[in-house]
């Protein structure tokens, strides 16, 4: 099988039959995805946060607590 391949059931349902390899892609791609929509979610209640006059960093860059980014 070299791509992939699609089956209509009797009931006009269409299915899609994937290579392993292509398959195991597809999801290593969407995990990379949700990563990345966490860290802009991260991102964006910081930015909110900083804008509305809170949670600034100590001198230094760092934060002691490291449940805090």
């Amino acid at each position: 099988m070299s791509g992939p391949q699609i089956i209509r059931t009797p009931n006009g349902e269409e299915l899609v039959v994937l290579p392993r390899a292509e398959y195991e892609a597809l999801l290593e791609r969407a995990n990379h995805e949700a990563e990345d929509a966490d860290d802009v979610a991260i991102y964006d209640a910081r930015k909110a946060e900083l804008a509305a006059g809170g949670g600034l960093l100590p001198a230094g860059g760092k934060c002691r607590d490291s449940s805090r980014r």
